[in-house]
């Protein structure tokens, strides 16, 4: 995007937060705790998009991950301490976000409600009609 390139300073790369899956993916460990990439499909549809992420987040020293022997090989993915701080803050940030849209759907709800009783007393008093709120 041009005015993202414009915007930002030349010396400063995107963080790995610009990945579409990179905010699921930490806020679903720091909800979840350590978990299977399969277990990250839930949220994240494709295996290779789950484990290209979290080799993103890895090299970025928010999440590190480790091969468990069972039937088969996995991985299991686990929050670094940095990773459940930045967790934490987006998951605050997306709670901050969250109450806003209700106070803006209960401030707008407010205002059509106040039109309606305004709009309806001035028709009941040009009608010179009693009208309850």
């Amino acid at each position: 995007d041009l005015l993202t390139y414009l915007v930002r300073p030349a010396n400063r790369k995107q963080t790995v937060l610009a990945n579409q899956n990179a905010v699921p993916f930490l806020t679903y460990l720091y909800k979840n705790g350590p978990s299977k990439a399969s277990y990250l499909q839930e949220i994240i549809k494709s295996y290779n998009s789950v484990k290209n992420v979290a080799t993103a987040l890895i090299n970025e020293g928010l999440v590190s991950s480790k091969e468990i022997k069972e039937k088969n090989v996995c991985i299991v993915y686990e929050l670094t301490e940095l990773g459940e701080n930045v967790a934490k803050k987006l998951i605050e940030a997306e709670s901050l976000l969250t109450v806003a849209d209700e106070i803006e759907e209960v401030t707008e709800q407010k205002l059509e409600d106040d039109f309606v009783k305004s709009h309806r007393r001035s028709v009941s008093d040009s009608l010179n009609i009693d009208q309850k709120d």
